[in-house]
């Protein structure tokens, strides 16, 4: 009995080793993962998005209930454009954790970016109902209400972020240009958007184009034509802002050969909408229409001269001003 008891005590020493070193490696597989969530995380600050998932995942292969580098995982999926595999972790996250207000903000961003604003508005909308400052959230619901036209809709929201972040320039930015497209005070919009304009460096082609539509549907066409000047120093080509200006010289500032030279320019830069060049046409204020008629028949231009371009259809009256149709934005993160 007793040397079977000797004998059992190297399997005894054995087993406890084992444990004992099974605990050192979890340890070390813990730190392991800590330290790749760091390396993750400092590439996500140097905007190498690609990197930075690369070592959530190796942080998530050691530690797979790693909450936080699964919820970065999914914000680097999203800036490499892997946006169907982000949104597949968030909603895992959500499952675990329903009522994670960033969570929902960020599945709502995703849920844009694939395409369905749908759903985003409704994720945006519920987030706010929980929070009614969430200042993320309003503003980008009230991008969504813009991209369908609907300022004054947005213009509240926009209202409510301003007073969540007084200095927040984006949201004063959008605020002012709400204002002017809505039809509220012009002199108020105006003055908060120069303050954003300010305190802010240069602003986003996306941004000075939605700018410069709201000062020319606003009749502000000065600070359209500076606006638009500004965007085709940085896109040359862009047909909207092209277009906008053609229109705004041709019509308001009797400017008709600078007129005719945007024109030219819109229409080798491909833009192509028959409706609002009819309208240009039917503008009373137009000048040179014979100038105008003759180069768009030069450049093949395929539209008739007179009559309405828009079928019978309502539009907005600043569009018909400026033969323009409203101008979209894109939510952020």
């Amino acid at each position: 009995m007793r040397a079977n008891r000797q004998a059992g005590l190297p399997l005894l020493a054995a087993a406890l080793l084992i444990v004992l070193t099974s605990c050192t490696t979890l340890v070390r597989q813990d730190d392991l993962a800590g330290e790749y969530y760091n390396l993750g995380n400092a590439f996500f600050q140097l905007e190498r998005y690609q990197e930075a998932a690369d070592y959530y995942q190796k942080a998530l292969a050691l530690n797979p209930e790693l909450a936080t580098a699964n919820y970065n995982l999914a914000r680097s999926y999203l800036q490499v454009g892997r946006t169907t595999d982000a949104v597949a972790i968030l909603r895992r996250l959500l499952t675990d954790d329903p009522s994670n207000l960033l969570l929902k903000e960020t599945l709502g961003y995703a849920r844009y970016l694939e395409g369905n604003s749908e759903e985003a508005l409704s994720i945006f909308l519920s987030v706010i109902e929980s929070s009614p400052y969430r200042t993320r959230a309003l503003f980008n619901a009230a991008l969504i209400y813009i991209d369908r036209g609907r300022f004054a809709t947005a213009l509240p929201l926009l209202e409510r972020a301003r007073n969540a972040a007084p200095s927040d320039n984006e949201v004063k930015l959008y605020l002012g240009i709400a204002l002017l497209e809505a039809g509220g005070d012009p002199e108020r919009a105006l003055r908060i958007i120069d303050e954003a304009r300010s305190d802010t460096g240069s602003l986003s082609a996306r941004e000075l184009s939605l700018l410069g539509a709201a000062y020319a549907d606003s009749r502000y066409y000065k600070r359209a034509l500076d606006t638009f000047d500004e965007l085709l120093q940085a896109e040359p080509n862009n047909q909207e802002a092209l277009f906008t200006e053609a229109v705004i010289l041709l019509t308001e500032a009797d400017e008709g050969e600078k007129g005719l030279a945007m024109l030219r320019r819109a229409v080798n830069a491909g833009f192509s909408d028959e409706g609002r060049v009819t309208r240009l046409l039917d503008n009373p204020g137009l000048v040179n229409e014979d100038a105008v008629r003759s180069l768009l028949k030069e450049l093949r231009f395929g539209t008739e001269a007179g009559g309405t371009g828009n079928n019978g259809a309502p539009q907005d009256e600043a569009a018909a001003q400026t033969g323009r149709e409203p101008a979209e934005s894109t939510p952020a993160p």
